[in-house]
């Protein structure tokens, strides 16, 4: 889930739900052969009452016709910039009711490479690698509903979705959303809604295991190598929370050009961009921050100005948890040119909005920084933090002080607070980062 691009980041990647629930249903055409995606899908039972509806789609696909309660009715494209995308809007004089169903087709063509073509891959793109269609929640290959809070990106929050989808394609395999991989056609559907969905498509092979399932790793020694290290963290993330992981995350391996790039995350979908998946350090490093977005994601929700220091400062703050523990060399190598990061540090009690932080902060530092509060407080009251903090963030809330009003409410006295804050957040404080070695 990385990436150094913080503005296309932000706009796409999607961990906040809504209570509000949309149903996507319709055909999803893909030909490998031609590199196009087509899309004829129908959005209803969205909570809104409202005359006019905006949605996004990835900038690869043509102007869409779209109908509603099967009458054409204008599309109007957005003058608004949208990274990877467009904003499309309707609008109905006498209002859009959330009975009405709302068609919208279109295709589009993708991008076609070799794993060693296109060092600048990401996330957000629609591609073809090494034989291989992908297409993350972040690509907007689906309609997405637009928020109307002028105070964050457009894309926050994302809807919830069920979907009931009808898939062609001229490969051998199709994967979407949760795990299920079927023939050149299948139907693909749930009733849990979610916020993610992932595609999938080509030649590829697929295995089930107790721990997870497997897209493109034929070799049965790397699955088996993989499951143990899967249950490892599991077993160590259970240990230090109290809460046991039920999610069986999916495994697939689609090899990108950009060096470097490790993978993704598309919940609960972990893509491995590597030329190899091997079981090795780089790997249960991966795994263990994607697999802690089962906490920061899923069970717990990030928001509020800090949105993305609790999404991925504290997976990667579970992640460096494990890695000390069980994968001691890649902890240490986390100190290797730190003091060069110094740059990048934000004070967090300065941020007002999500773009106010970046990636190199709440990726590398950060994690660091909870690593030293749970020095000052223990790993029991840090759990406790994190329960209580969690339910205090909104869309709107200063981040920061939600944190250091948990950290009262949890008991913490005001000595170790003043220096939590004094120390740890409002200063880049390399000597103590180093007294986590």
């Amino acid at each position: 889930m990385k990436r150094n691009t913080f503005a296309i980041i932000f706009l796409f990647a999607c961990y906040y739900l809504t209570g509000e629930t949309t149903h996507l249903s319709g055909n999803i055409d893909i030909s490998l052969k031609e590199n196009t995606l087509s899309i004829d899908l129908i959005l209803s039972n969205y909570e809104v009452n409202k005359n006019t509806i905006t949605f996004a789609l990835n900038d690869i696909y043509k102007k869409p016709i779209v109908t509603l309660n099967n009458q054409p009715i204008e599309v109007n494209k957005s003058n608004e910039k949208c990274s990877g995308c467009h904003y499309y809007e309707i609008s109905v004089q006498e209002g859009i009711n959330s009975t009405d169903k709302i068609a919208i087709r279109t295709q589009g063509q993708f991008a076609a490479f070799n794993a060693e073509e296109y060092p600048s891959d990401y996330k957000g793109l629609i591609a073809k690698t090494s034989g291989i269609l992908r297409a993350s929640e972040q690509t907007v290959w689906y309609p997405v509903l637009l928020s109307d809070d002028n105070n964050q990106s457009k894309l926050f929050p994302k809807y919830l979705y069920t979907y009931d989808f009808k898939a062609n394609c001229d490969c051998q395999n199709i994967y979407i959303g949760d795990w299920k991989v079927d023939k050149s056609v299948g139907r693909f559907h749930s009733a849990n809604p979610l916020d993610n969905i992932m595609l999938i498509a080509g030649n590829y092979s697929s295995h089930t295991g107790k721990e997870a399932n497997y897209i493109n790793i034929p070799d049965e020694k790397q699955r088996k190598a993989l499951e143990k290290s899967i249950a490892n963290i599991k077993q160590y993330y259970h240990q230090i929370s109290g809460k046991e992981i039920t999610t069986k995350f999916t495994i697939a391996s689609i090899p990108s050009g950009r060096k470097g790039w490790g993978g993704f995350l598309t919940y609960p979908t972990i893509v491995f961009t590597k030329k190899d998946v091997k079981n090795n350090m780089i790997t249960k490093s991966l795994m263990s921050h994607e697999i802690a977005h089962y906490f920061f994601s899923h069970y717990y929700k990030p928001n509020s100005t800090l949105y993305w220091f609790y999404l991925e400062s504290f997976a990667e703050y579970y992640s460096l948890k494990y890695s000390k523990e069980y994968i001691p060399l890649t902890f240490k190598y986390r100190f290797y040119k730190l003091k060069k990061r110094k740059k990048h540090f934000v004070r967090l009690d300065k941020v007002r909005k999500r773009k106010d932080i970046n990636s190199v902060h709440y990726y590398r530092i950060a994690p660091l920084q909870l690593m030293l509060v749970e020095q000052q407080i223990g790993n029991s009251k840090m759990q406790e933090l994190i329960e209580v903090v969690f339910t205090k963030i909104k869309s709107n809330e200063n981040g920061y002080l939600a944190f250091i009003s948990s950290l009262q409410e949890i008991g913490v006295e005001q000595k170790k607070i003043k220096f939590i804050e004094n120390e740890i957040f409002k200063k880049f404080n390399l000597p103590l980062y180093k007294t986590l070695k």
